[in-house]
């Protein structure tokens, strides 16, 4: 074999292998992560945290981007697994919709199963707003008398803790203002 017959097949073998770890990447990006529910437990202590609400449970959940990688099935399923960790309080992070601000409409009446015992609050994320916050919020409402609050302010003060949420969305910043603390 001649030094010009091995540095190509040693280059054939390298395009090869980078392209097949690419798919393999690319595959369970697309086709198992988005179907992967993960549940994280964790406690938090802090120093001035009133007595009240200690032992407060609360469900966080965040980016659904229903379609075309989420299914509502899948969210129902979420529901299902948050429901049955019995929390106080549950608090939706944003990014519900990914590819319309439509398909917030399909979401409204399966967040509205999730049944925290003192209610519910949520804030806008970026997709939410670059499709169109003006109906992913509309959709948020339409589930309101269970209890849930949306965000329209820097925060939202409740029962003496403040929840922060997101009020202005400007292209990937948020000027002068703390944009994902929840």
């Amino acid at each position: 074999m001649t030094r010009r017959e091995f540095l190509k097949i040693a280059r054939n073998t390298a395009v090869g292998s980078a392209l097949a770890s690419g798919l393999t990447t690319a595959g369970y990006a697309a086709l198992f992560e988005p179907n992967r529910l993960k549940i994280s437990r964790t406690q938090v202590q802090m120093k001035r945290l009133p007595r009240r609400f200690d032992g407060l449970r609360i469900v966080l959940m965040a980016d659904f981007h229903l379609f075309p990688f989420t299914s509502a099935e899948l969210i129902k399923q979420a529901i299902h697994q948050a429901n049955a960790l019995n929390a106080d309080l549950a608090l939706f992070a944003g990014d519900f919709v990914y590819s319309e601000a439509e398909a917030a409409t399909e979401l409204s009446p399966i967040l509205a199963q999730l049944t925290p015992k003192l209610g519910s609050f949520a804030a806008l994320g970026n997709h939410d707003h670059m499709k169109g916050a003006t109906v992913v919020s509309t959709c948020a409402h339409a589930f309101r008398d269970r209890g849930l609050e949306q965000s329209r302010s820097d925060s939202i003060d409740w029962a003496g803790l403040s929840l922060f949420g997101r009020s202005r969305f400007d292209g990937w910043r948020c000027p002068g203002r703390a944009c994902s603390i929840y």
